[in-house]
């Protein structure tokens, strides 16, 4: 998931206005700033969450051994702070990554932490915006950025109910009730798109709610909402009418999404 970081950036600064009024080495800077946070936040996430992942995902490297709590929180930190340095905005970076350690600290506390990682995809989404000479804050935009972060709840609170499945030998949230709910956040860029991009971003909607088919198996739900996570940067340039910016977002939203086929939470 981590070209998801670099997407939501390039994202953002398609749909905020389109590539051609973009600064360039400001845009790659954001872009490569997001992978660095993200990559620090998710080694902070399995410092913290060594616990859990003893119990449900033992193969990881914290809890196999590969090495010690100290040594990774060093390299998390890292990252965070290379992310911090390279990003054009530190007030942006500044909130990604206040938004992920609050995340990582508390995620196992309380419900309502599932809205962290929804807030740091839109300051991944704004950064891009950020580099922009002319930058489009409108009702659509922000209406489709909206869309973008009840997608990612989705995605949280579904790992989540995944992993208690797991310990009480339940099932998490059932392919109905994701339909709906996806199909919900991928109709708003369709209605407050630029021009015809709906004729690109229906079809794409179509193809994400379609993939939650009816199964006992969570882990498969999990995939069809990681392959949705990848895939909702290329219906934001869509709706932002940037063409070029949609044939690169193609790249992690398919060529990769074959990784994610059936897999479970991380």
């Amino acid at each position: 998931m981590l070209p998801s970081a670099a997407a939501d950036v390039l994202a953002g600064a398609a749909l905020g206005g389109g590539l051609a009024g973009v600064a360039p080495f400001s845009l790659l800077a954001a872009m490569l700033s997001g992978m660095l946070l993200y990559a620090g936040a998710l080694v902070w996430n399995d410092v913290c969450g060594i616990e859990e992942d003893g119990k449900h995902r033992p193969e990881r490297p914290l809890p196999r051994g590969a090495c010690t709590r100290a040594e990774a929180g060093l390299f998390g930190s890292v990252l965070l702070l290379l992310g911090i340095l390279v990003h054009p905005s530190i007030l942006l970076a500044g909130g990604i990554l206040v938004a992920a350690l609050a995340y990582d600290l508390l995620a196992r506390r309380s419900p309502w932490t599932a809205a962290l990682p929804a807030f740091c995809r839109l300051l991944l989404c704004l950064s891009g915006i950020s580099v922009l000479d002319s930058p489009d804050l409108s009702f659509g935009v922000l209406s489709c950025l909206g869309a973008y972060a009840g997608y990612v709840v989705i995605c949280v609170l579904h790992g989540r109910l995944e992993d208690r499945g797991m310990e009480a030998g339940g099932s998490p949230l059932g392919s109905s009730s994701l339909k709906k709910a996806a199909l919900v956040t991928v109709l708003i860029p369709g209605l407050f798109g630029k021009g015809w991009s709906w004729l690109g971003i229906l079809p794409l909607g179509f193809l994400l709610v379609r993939d939650f088919r009816e199964t006992a198996d969570p882990a498969a739900r999990t995939g069809a909402l990681l392959r949705g996570l990848l895939r909702f940067p290329l219906i934001l340039a869509l709706a932002g009418g940037s063409l070029l910016a949609s044939a690169l977002l193609l790249i992690p939203g398919y060529a990769a999404s074959w990784l994610f086929g059936k897999r479970g939470w991380s």
